[in-house]
């Protein structure tokens, strides 16, 4: 895969991972014949917490690896509230 072939966004707090694997084609040796047949489109979604800072996340591929890092955002401490 390329990572041109990679879409990765954040939508509420959900993360979406949406690609497509393209045939690579085939191999021929002097007696065999390769054919690669893993290709199609995918999609995974993971849930997150609601406490992420989006301005800051960061995605990298590299040799078939899709890291992405979503930091927290500091989480405010309760407030009390005055009863009238």
């Amino acid at each position: 895969m390329n990572k041109e072939d990679l879409d990765v966004s954040i939508q509420g707090s959900t993360l979406y991972i949406r690609g497509e694997k393209r045939s690579e084609g085939q191999h021929k040796g002097r007696r065999y014949l390769l054919m690669e047949r893993a290709y199609g489109r995918f999609e995974r979604t993971v849930a997150l917490p609601n406490n992420i800072d989006r301005k800051h996340a960061e995605v990298t591929y590299h040799s078939g690896v899709v890291t992405v890092i979503v930091p927290k955002t500091e989480a405010l401490p309760p407030q009390r509230l005055p009863v009238k």
